[in-house]
């Protein structure tokens, strides 16, 4: 991908580069909440999905008591609603962070604070120039 859109050197990348391709690469990982649903919302979800939530909170594995198809039918459906019902229940005091909780897509901006003294270095703007390597 980086050799067709010219971004295979360094030299050709810029701020917003680098950021297009955080971004990009980003949001193709799938987050699910793992949160509980309100009362309304599992009053609303079909009996079948009702009955998994309910077991997939209690800590039950439903990988191991439903049937393949059924499973992932099921865990599509949940999905929807922000629940992953392949991430146990079980031992949720020791589930790891969440990455979309430590990732996050926006840039570091510079303290107030340190604008204007000597512990802010601006470097100089150099032109761009292209890097041709000799093979």
């Amino acid at each position: 991908m980086l050799e067709k859109q010219n971004y295979q050197y360094a030299g050709n990348w810029t701020e917003e580069t680098s950021r297009y391709f955080f971004n990009h690469y980003l949001k193709k990982i799938e987050f699910s909440d793992q949160f509980k649903l309100t009362n309304k919302v599992i009053d609303g979800l079909k009996p079948r999905l009702n009955l998994a939530y309910n077991s997939w909170i209690e800590g039950h594995d439903l990988k191991s008591i439903l049937p393949k198809n059924t499973f992932y039918r099921y865990r599509r459906e949940m999905l929807a609603f922000g629940i992953d019902i392949s991430v146990s229940k079980k031992n949720e005091r020791t589930r790891p962070i969440q990455l979309k909780d430590v990732v996050h897509n926006e840039p570091i901006q510079i303290p107030q604070w340190a604008l204007g003294t000597d512990i802010y270095f601006v470097p100089e703007k150099l032109p761009p120039h292209n890097i041709e390597v000799a093979v």
